[in-house]
């Protein structure tokens, strides 16, 4: 948040309205204010275990398979993979980064280039299957079964993931970008 509005939260947190309570969430405590953290009774909140948190998904009607692997995928955040058991489209664009994580493996670059032209004309879609490749690619550092990747392999999925989102975010060249981005993750 900027000054202006920390300011105006700090105000409101020093003399709250009668029968209100406030539930503030930050990515980490970092990034809040000393003031108003000064204000605040703070809880950590981490994900539970991944083998928790597909128990939990099953329980709540998601596919064991599915269950399972998002929750390592995702390191055992509930949240996501509960929203993605309720959006196709969601669970689509994953198996896209799954499906360009083999071809990675397999350093088939083409394979790799029609996934990813796919998705020149959605940035958004394009940034969802490279944020879901990136997560694939840092489970498979931990546990093998998740994806096909080399550790090396997995580092430039990473790495590569991470600069075309900054790159298609800066409205580069969507063809071009995803193009030397297949050309990258193949790479020997």
């Amino acid at each position: 948040m900027n000054a202006q509005s920390a300011n105006a939260l700090l105000k409101v947190l020093e003399e709250p309205p009668d029968g209100v309570t406030f539930l503030l969430t930050a990515s980490s405590l970092a990034a809040v204010l000393p003031t108003i953290r000064s204000r605040c009774a703070c809880f950590a909140l981490a994900p539970v275990p991944a083998a928790e948190c597909a128990d939990y998904c099953i329980a709540r009607g998601v596919d064991p398979e599915r269950a399972r692997l998002y929750s390592r995928v995702f390191d055992g955040h509930i949240g996501t993979v509960l929203a993605l058991e309720q959006d196709a489209d969601r669970r689509a664009r994953l198996e896209t980064a799954r499906a360009l994580a083999a071809a990675a493996a397999g350093r088939d670059a083409y394979a790799a280039a029609v996934l990813l032209a796919g998705l020149e004309k959605d940035r958004a879609a394009a940034a969802d299957v490279l944020s879901d490749l990136a997560a694939l690619a840092a489970a498979s550092l931990q546990d093998a079964a998740v994806c096909p990747l080399s550790p090396a392999a997995a580092v430039r999925a990473i790495r590569t993931a991470d600069d075309v989102r900054v790159r298609l975010a800066a409205n580069g060249s969507p063809r071009l970008v995803l193009t030397v981005a297949a050309a990258r993750l193949c790479r020997p």
